[in-house]
């Protein structure tokens, strides 16, 4: 049961649903795939949402064999070259909108082929619906976990790798669990990049809100690269990627946290424009018995 409280804020992800303050950022029109999304979180947003063009680019919609199951899918890559570096992006409920074909223009500009699946394809057009709980009755409740585990099943090693670097047991039977749970209720965003085949890196992003600025913001939970893949420009990559899918969403801030003696990842963040909090102490209250 949906509470009134979120009502507002449940539908504003709805594509095509427009509320009495106008136009929600999920307002949108698909003419084709990955065509015609157009992103606002106020009128400024949407004049202002970037738009990468596909000049020097090989892109467009191509489909992908799943097990006999033609995929359709959208894909970008610099004209002309091979053997390129893989990025696969992964969009939320709604599917390939332009934002996501967008973003995989900007990861084929820096020299990557970008593939994002329509995930859902096989239940229905994500896109086509404008009321939240019929989205989620008719189409995002029947795709069988079996069907997400097996399209992003590469993940859960690398997860796993990622856990064990924080001191965590490896256990790829409940990372495969968790990461069930978070695409079955929409509740986070996983970019990964591949490299020859095989996935080399990862990022998971959960959404939340700002009291105080009164706006959304993203918590960037998890980073990964396997050591075969790093100073490769993987961990890059995955950030701005991050950057931009929040920037787009109208986020006002991503943040993350690191280990006090992860030097190296502090240097990556910090070359690129990213600060460390120097006003506020973070604090935890653990809550296992």
């Amino acid at each position: 049961m949906i509470q009134p409280q979120f009502e507002t804020d449940l539908h504003a992800l709805v594509p095509g649903h427009t509320t009495t303050d106008g136009p929600t950022r999920r307002t949108a029109l698909k003419a084709a795939l990955g065509v015609g999304y157009a992103a606002s979180v106020s009128p400024i947003m949407a004049q202002t949402a970037v738009k990468t063009s596909a000049e020097g680019l090989t892109a467009g919609e191509v489909t992908i064999d799943v097990n006999g199951f033609k995929m359709p899918a959208y894909r970008a890559a610099p004209a002309g070259k091979t053997n390129l570096p893989v990025v696969l992006v992964l969009s939320e409920i709604f599917g390939v909108h332009e934002y996501i074909a967008d973003t995989a223009r900007r990861f084929a500009k820096a020299g990557y082929l970008a593939i994002a699946p329509e995930l859902f394809v096989r239940q229905g057009d994500a896109q086509g619906y404008s009321e939240m709980a019929k989205l989620i009755a008719e189409v995002i409740s029947k795709v069988p976990d079996a069907q997400v585990l097996a399209d992003l099943d590469a993940v859960v090693t690398l997860f796993d790798a990622y856990r064990q670097f924080y001191g965590q047991a490896s256990d790829g039977v409940a990372a495969r669990t968790f990461l069930q749970a978070r695409f079955e209720h929409g509740q986070s965003v996983v970019l990964l990049a591949e490299s020859q085949g095989q996935v080399v890196g990862f990022t998971q992003l959960y959404p939340s809100f700002s009291s105080v600025s009164m706006a959304r913001v993203f918590v960037l939970n998890d980073l990964f690269v396997a050591p075969t893949a790093r100073r490769l420009g993987v961990g890059e990559a995955l950030l701005t990627a991050a950057a931009e899918h929040t920037r787009q969403l109208g986020a006002v801030r991503l943040s993350l946290n690191t280990d006090v003696q992860n030097l190296p990842a502090q240097a990556l963040y910090e070359s690129m424009g990213w600060a460390r909090d120097q006003k506020f102490y973070a604090y935890h209250l653990s809550l296992n018995s």
